[in-house]
């Protein structure tokens, strides 16, 4: 499964979501509402998530660890290229 096109938009609410992506993969599905999060050791994503009896469960998530490291990187590394211009 591929990524075709990321798409983000910057949160200025004050907290620490910064923005939040809309990913597409293979021109085919699109996940919306990833949060990109400042983190105490950078930035990380939160996947979609609901909440259900005081306790939020993620709506859509990567099953490897390999696949969720390069779409995490992707989304950071598209956020960083916004952020720079």
């Amino acid at each position: 499964m591929e990524i075709t096109d990321i798409r983000i938009k910057k949160n200025n609410n004050g907290n620490k979501i910064l923005a939040y992506a809309s990913v597409t993969f293979d021109k085919e599905l699109v996940v919306r509402n990833i949060s990109i999060v400042e983190g105490r050791n950078g930035l990380f994503i939160g996947m979609p998530s609901k909440k259900v009896n005081n306790e939020y469960y993620d709506i859509a998530f990567a099953i490897t660890s390999d696949f969720r490291d390069k779409m995490s990187s992707e989304i950071i590394a598209a956020y960083d290229k916004i952020i720079a211009n």
